[in-house]
């Protein structure tokens, strides 16, 4: 539903902007003119700001802020909160691939909030989308990680060391964020590479977790039925 009212609000904006220089224009040409037009300019100058204004006013009303394409960039920018707190317990090379996580969700975020993903051949200025080779690095840092680990033989806890814990909240919201941007994948085009990322992202975080409890040493293990 975005799409339209944003179309008619750039058209709006286009027609203040061409009206208020036809004004700058007449204005300069001398009195000859000004006198002749200067109602007329300032009746157009108000009728395009007034439309302007209403269009916007009813874009911003149907976009509501519960919006699936606002719930998926703002459930990116919930994560992103999340891995800053796990950096507070992370190190060396965690840290390092949890920063630029950290970066990589910002261009998730620029990417998720730009509807009209079909029209950006004809964009005066690039938009920032995920690529392949951003989901790429995450396949290939789960892979060197996973080779220091033991097959899992069980389910395992949320918990064990703080960073573990941590890591397991993000693991959480990304799944979560995942599900809306999938979600809005049904209404609406959507970059693969960035729904791509968002589930490689969230076995990153399972399998980092599990890292961060002495290579899976520590894991906190699920006994089925234990409290019965």
């Amino acid at each position: 539903m975005s799409d339209p009212f944003f179309i008619l609000i750039v058209i709006a904006v286009v027609i203040t902007a061409v009206v208020l220089l036809m004004g700058f224009g007449g204005f300069a040409s001398g009195g000859a003119f000004n006198k002749a037009n200067s109602n007329k300019l300032m009746r157009y100058r108000i009728i395009a700001q007034f439309v302007a204004v209403v269009l916007i006013a009813i874009y911003v009303y149907f976009v509501a802020k519960h919006d699936v394409r606002v719930e998926a960039y703002g459930t990116s920018d919930e994560l992103n909160c999340f891995v800053g707190v796990a950096r507070l317990h992370a190190t060396d090379e965690t840290d390092a691939a949890l920063a630029r996580i950290q970066n990589d969700l910002f261009d998730l975020g620029a990417d998720l909030c730009r509807p009209g993903m079909e029209q950006d051949a004809d964009a005066e200025f690039p938009p920032l989308r995920m690529i392949d080779s951003q989901v790429d690095r995450l396949e290939a840092e789960i892979d060197v990680m996973n080779a220091s680990l033991e097959p899992l033989r069980s389910f395992i806890l949320p918990g064990g060391s703080e960073l573990a814990a941590h890591l397991h909240v993000c693991r959480t919201v990304a799944r979560r964020a995942e599900r809306l941007a999938t979600d809005l994948a049904t209404r609406e085009t959507v970059n693969d590479a960035a729904v791509r990322y968002l589930n490689r992202l969230s076995d990153w975080f399972f399998v980092a977790a599990r890292m961060a409890n002495n290579a899976g040493k520590d894991d906190v293990l699920w006994v089925p039925g234990a409290n019965r």
